[in-house]
């Protein structure tokens, strides 16, 4: 036996599909999703249409997103007196301009526009998808 071979927890090894969709396949479908209207957008929101594309595309698919929630949100506990600062942090948020991309995402999935519907109705407010 190896050196502390019998203490090392042994891992299944996972195969690892990386592709550059944009480049390496010639048959590329592309969507997105595009503001209909301005909104704010809380982060948890933008979380989960993340997680429901890359479910349901079983992952073979690349998500570009060029934003980040950046504005943090306070608030102070019910029942508490004026003065004594701004409040504890309690969420982030994106503010979003009209017609400003959401999600673009490379896929070799046909039902792409399918999985992004489903994916839009975690976000509250119009979106396109195009």
């Amino acid at each position: 036996m190896l050196n502390n071979q019998r203490y090392k927890k042994i891992h299944k090894i996972k195969k690892k599909y990386i592709y550059n969709l944009e480049s390496n396949f010639k048959i590329n479908i592309t969507s997105s999703i595009q503001m209909a209207n301005p909104k704010n957008i809380v982060g948890n929101q933008i979380e989960a249409v993340r997680r429901v594309i890359t479910k349901k595309t079983e992952r073979f698919c690349q998500i570009k997103m060029d934003f980040k929630p950046n504005i943090p949100i306070t608030s102070k506990a019910s029942g508490v007196r004026m003065g004594k600062g701004k409040g504890k942090f309690k969420i982030l948020i994106l503010r979003s301009n009209i017609g400003q991309m959401l999600f673009k995402v490379y896929c070799l999935n046909p039902n792409l526009k399918k999985i992004l519907i489903s994916a839009k109705k975690k976000l509250s407010g119009k979106y396109y998808i195009i």
